[in-house]
C-alpha cells in the first residue's frame, strides 16, 4: 500500500518550525482493487485482554467509500515493592512498601469518509472518527514507617483508585488538483479539527493499622482530585507547487487554531469535622488559546551537483493563558510576528 518513503533531514520553511527533527512522509498508492473489500482483526490475550478492528471499503473508478471501528479492552495485573532508608544525624528512618497495582486501558472508536475522484487529475477526501476512552487504576499498599531505636513504628494502609475517560472527534477534509501529466505542478489543501474531552478523578485513603495490616478505622489521610479538560484544535492549509525546468517555486498558507481549558479540584479530608475540603494551594483552572498564521515560499533547484532550497516564511503568533488561583486570574499573553 505504500507507494514511496520521503526522509527529509533539513525540512525547509514549507514546515512547522516548532520543532529541530526531521520528517518522514509515507506517501500511499491509490487504491485500485474495485468492488467490496475489508479486514477483520480479532485478538485475545492472558489477563483479561480483548480487541477487535476492521475496514470495509466499497472501491469504483470515480470514488471509494470506507468505514471501520475497532474496540479493545486490557487489564494489566501487578505488585509493587519498595525499601527505603532515609538519614537524619544518627537516626535512621525505614519505610517499607508493599502491594499490587491493577490497570485497565479500555477504549472504541468508528470511522468512515470518501475519496472522490472527479477527473484523473484531481481527488477530495472527506472523513471522520469518534470515539472515547477510558484508563483505570486500583492500588493496595501495606506500609511499615519505623526507626530501628527510636519511638517510631508506625503501621498504616493506602488504597488508591484512580479514573480517566472522555471522547474525542475529529473531521478533515483535504483536495489534490494535478496540471501536468507528471502531477509535479499541483495546488492542494487540507482541513482538520479535533476535540477531545476529558474527566479524571483519584482517591487515596491511608489509615493506620496494626502489624498484621488490619484496619484500624483511623484516617492518617484522605485526598480527592478531579480534573476535566477540553481541548479544540483547527488547522487549514494550502499549498502551490510549479516546476521550472530542474528547479521548483512552492507557495502556501496555513492556520493553526487552538483552544484548551482546564479545572483541578484538590480537596483534603478534615478528620475533626469529618468532611472532605478544598485545597487552595492544589486549586485552580486555566483558559488557553493560541493562533498562528503562517506565509511561505521556496525556490529549490541545482547548481552542477549542488543541489539547494532557499525560503522565507512569517508567522503571526497570538497566545493568551489566562490561570486561575483562588478566583484571582493572572494573564500571560503573547503576540509577535517571527521570520524563519
Amino acid at each position: 500500500a505504500i507507494q514511496n518513503i520521503e526522509i527529509i533531514t533539513n525540512p525547509s520553511v514549507k514546515y512547522d518550525p516548532d520543532g529541530m527533527a526531521g520528517i518522514i512522509n509515507v506517501v500511499m498508492k491509490k487504491n485500485i482493487i474495485s468492488g467490496v473489500n475489508g479486514v477483520l482483526n480479532l485478538n485475545l490475550g492472558t489477563g483479561e485482554k480483548y480487541g477487535a478492528d476492521f475496514l470495509l471499503n466499497y472501491t469504483t473508478k470515480k470514488y471509494n467509500l470506507f468505514f471501520g471501528g475497532n474496540w479493545n479492552d486490557n487489564t494489566d495485573k501487578g505488585n509493587q515493592h519498595s525499601s527505603r532508608e532515609t538519614y537524619a544525624s544518627d537516626t535512621t528512618t525505614y519505610l517499607i512498601t508493599d502491594g499490587s497495582r491493577n490497570q485497565s486501558r479500555n477504549g472504541k472508536q468508528i470511522k468512515a469518509g470518501i475519496d472522490y475522484f472527479p477527473t484523473d487529475k484531481t481527488s477530495i477526501t472527506v472523513s471522520s472518527e469518534l470515539g472515547r476512552y477510558g484508563f483505570n487504576s486500583f492500588g493496595d499498599v501495606n506500609i511499615h514507617n519505623y526507626q530501628p531505636l527510636g519511638t517510631m513504628n508506625i503501621y498504616s494502609v493506602q488504597n488508591s483508585n484512580s479514573g480517566r475517560s472522555g471522547d474525542f472527534v475529529s473531521a478533515s477534509a483535504s483536495f489534490l488538483s494535478r496540471f501536468n501529466p507528471d502531477g509535479t505542478h499541483k495546488l492542494e489543501g487540507s482541513f482538520d479539527y479535533r476535540n477531545r474531552n476529558g474527566f479524571s478523578d483519584e482517591t487515596q485513603d491511608e489509615y493506620s493499622s496494626d502489624a498484621s495490616y488490619s484496619d484500624m478505622n483511623d484516617y492518617l489521610s484522605r485526598v480527592i482530585s478531579r480534573e476535566e479538560d477540553n481541548e479544540n484544535n483547527y488547522r487549514a492549509k494550502l499549498d502551490y507547487t510549479l516546476p521550472l525546468g530542474t528547479a521548483r517555486f512552492e507557495a502556501g498558507l496555513q492556520s493553526r487554531i487552538e483552544s484548551e481549558s482546564e479545572m483541578l479540584d484538590f480537596k483534603d479530608f478534615n478528620t475533626a469535622l469529618q468532611q472532605f475540603e478544598n485545597n487552595p494551594d492544589f486549586t485552580s483552572s486555566m483558559d488557553f488559546k493560541e493562533n498562528i498564521h503562517s506565509i511561505y515560499s521556496t525556490y529549490s533547484g541545482n547548481l552542477k551537483a549542488i543541489e539547494f532550497v532557499i525560503g522565507l516564511r512569517g508567522e503571526y503568533n497570538k497566545r493568551t493563558t489566562i490561570h486561575y488561583k483562588e478566583y484571582d486570574p493572572t494573564r500571560y499573553e503573547l503576540d509577535r510576528f517571527d521570520l524563519f
